[in-house]
């Protein structure tokens, strides 16, 4: 018989609760990893392979990667236990197997209660869709700690994802009201770790701890709306208390008074005592500010360079009127990681901007899914250089949204930067999965560079250079590829066609053209060196690693080592990658080069 509660060290584990306690006290761990610790301790003394902890820990979820987000768990695991991947106490890691539990196990009837239940729990929830805003918990006495709520997007036939209009605003107007309430011990999950899918909701909800979910419909029928609400528990998938009604179809209800209700009936089953008349007397969100968030989604989606900075100004702008709305905090982190070196701001600027706002919504205590880590991850890698650290926020952001695809972008860059070239492909490909864009497409292509997979990079970055052929680094790579097979021809054409089509008469001057990949190259060399040196590009230092390699590939090494050390002296954000880049291959054994680099080799060792 399988028992309910296992006791090893000063460990006690409930397996129905999933609940760990050491010395009597609860440990705080994630839902994912209790599920891990009962797999282990349910096989002990037999180890549980890595691919059936994935299937245990994620089924139906296609988009979670093991490699990243079981590592996570076993990190997670390791340190709510006092284990050390050298000092296996508990778990034990069998390379390219799993992993298996070699504690001392001491079964024992006595049971472990459901800490996270307190019996007059204060707390509350959210919206019907893309709810956005949440408050730091409050210390608690013993027994009276929060409940956390998920909330499901609301379902409205018609909803292009553009102009939503109910939808939207009964959202955004819930979350004004919980605002306004000021319930203590409250949290609310952050829209961006919510999708519209059922299934993957509720997996995002026991990752994030959460304890319900709030599923909501609206539908319209001849003049009305039909509003239905069901408060679902994580814990057994039941529908605790559901809200019906019909309202007419006005667009004064949808502001005011079905927002309200739905309040009003969370806090009559919460038992949650507050003024009768601080609904009625709140203060309603500006149209136009949910307008403009209704936009910033939409341009979030756009696979354009241009979309992703009018979405970037319209969140400054919601800022400004709001500074503490959550989406458009979270909405402004994920934007500035897309768009950072892209733009003309300084990019120590941007990544100092990252960080700040990455632990402004940690301290708020916001539920903001995986965002603020995707941030740090980003700025750990490119600012830092710090590549183990890049790895650890990743999975840590993927822990918790399995579906992020720009975690996966920068988890793909840090596995590359470790040297794990098949793992920066398959995440890449993830990230390609989830959100088909450009920039993936061509960051896929220089991971198959890095990979030496040069026919399938070539393939790969024709691809993103057809769908967007104003995407400089995807020609570049394109040509490197082509080059390193042996087709110097196709590569000197390609960036000379890229060349005259960005700039028209570059090359009307025969004498001008290039013969050969190295006259390209210095030429090129010449041209960045120059560029560079003029105060408009000083404070970008995104592609002083560009002009090292035509440096590099003109063959002075004296320009080598000068824009290499411009590069790691302004932290290039290309830099990280310097010592996995092919085009300094034969650089990586000049001493004077092992030099200029050491910082990375440090943070990688």
């Amino acid at each position: 018989m399988t028992p309910s509660t296992y006791r090893f060290s000063n460990f006690e584990f409930d397996a129905n609760s999933l609940g760990l306690m050491h010395q009597g006290k609860p440990v705080p761990i994630r839902p994912q990893a209790a599920k891990l610790l009962h797999a282990l301790l349910q096989a002990s003394p037999e180890h549980v392979p890595r691919e059936e902890l994935q299937q245990r820990l994620w089924k139906n979820i296609n988009y979670i990667e093991v490699d990243g987000a079981l590592n996570a768990c076993v990190r997670e695991l390791r340190n709510a236990l006092g284990d050390s991947g050298s000092a296996e106490r508990f778990i034990e890691t069998l390379p390219k197997r799993g992993y298996r539990f070699v504690g001392e196990i001491q079964p024992t009837q006595k049971p472990v209660g459901r800490h996270w239940l307190g019996a007059a729990s204060l707390l509350f929830i959210t919206t019907l869709v893309f709810a956005y805003l949440g408050h730091q918990p409050e210390q608690t006495e013993p027994g009276n700690e929060p409940i956390l709520i998920s909330v499901l997007p609301a379902d409205l036939p018609g909803d292009d994802g553009r102009s939503p209009p109910t939808s939207y605003q009964v959202a955004m107007q819930i979350t004004a009201a919980l605002r306004d309430l000021n319930v203590p011990n409250l949290s609310i999950i952050s829209s961006d770790t919510v999708r519209r899918n059922s299934d993957d909701s509720v997996f995002l909800a026991e990752s994030a701890r959460a304890d319900f979910v709030l599923r909501t419909a609206i539908t319209r029928d001849d003049g009305h709306l039909l509003v239905k609400a069901n408060l679902l528990d994580v814990t057994d998938r039941q529908s605790k208390s559901q809200f019906l009604k019909s309202y007419p179809d006005q667009p004064t209800l949808v502001t005011r008074a079905v927002p309200d209700d739905i309040v009003t009936w969370m806090v009559d089953f919460l038992g949650i005592e507050v003024p009768k008349d601080l609904l009625s007397n709140r203060t309603l969100l500006q149209p136009e500010l949910i307008d403009k968030l209704i936009q910033a989604r939409w341009y979030r989606e756009m696979p354009d360079l241009e979309a992703q900075l009018d979405a970037l100004a319209l969140y400054d702008e919601i800022l400004e009127v709001d500074p503490d709305n959550t989406e458009a905090l979270c909405g402004k982190l994920v934007l500035l990681t897309r768009t950072a070196g892209y733009t003309a701001a300084p990019i120590l600027e941007r990544y100092d901007e990252i960080e700040r706002l990455a632990y402004r919504i940690k301290q708020s205590g916001i539920l903001a899914g995986g965002i603020p880590d995707l941030g740090l991850a980003f700025v750990r890698l490119y600012r830092d250089w710090d590549i183990e650290a890049a790895l650890q926020h990743s999975e840590a952001s993927l822990m918790i949204d399995p579906q992020n695809a720009q975690t996966y972008t920068t988890y793909s860059a840090a596995k590359a930067a470790s040297g794990d070239f098949g793992g920066a492909i398959r995440s890449a490909e993830t990230s390609l999965r989830i959100r088909p864009n450009d920039w993936a497409r061509a960051d896929l292509c220089y991971y198959l560079l890095l990979g030496n997979e040069l026919d399938r990079a070539i393939d790969i970055c024709q691809w993103a250079r057809e769908t967007a052929p104003k995407d400089v680094f995807a020609t570049t790579i394109y040509a490197v590829a082509s080059y390193e097979k042996g087709n110097e021809a196709e590569a000197l054409t390609t960036m000379i066609d890229a060349i005259e089509q960005a700039s028209p008469g570059t090359y009307a001057n025969d004498a001008a053209r290039p013969g050969s990949w190295q006259e390209f190259s210095c030429q090129r060399a010449s041209y960045y060196s120059d560029l560079f040196s003029t105060p408009e590009y000083q404070g970008s230092p995104v592609l002083f690693i560009t002009a090292a390699y035509y440096w590099s590939q003109c063959g002075n090494r004296e320009q080598v080592l000068n824009w290499v050390a411009k590069s790691m002296q302004s932290k290039g954000q290309m830099a990280v990658f310097i010592n996995v880049d092919p085009r300094f291959r034969k650089w990586r054994s000049d001493p004077d080069f092992r030099k200029l680099v050491a910082p990375i080799d440090a943070s990688n060792t």
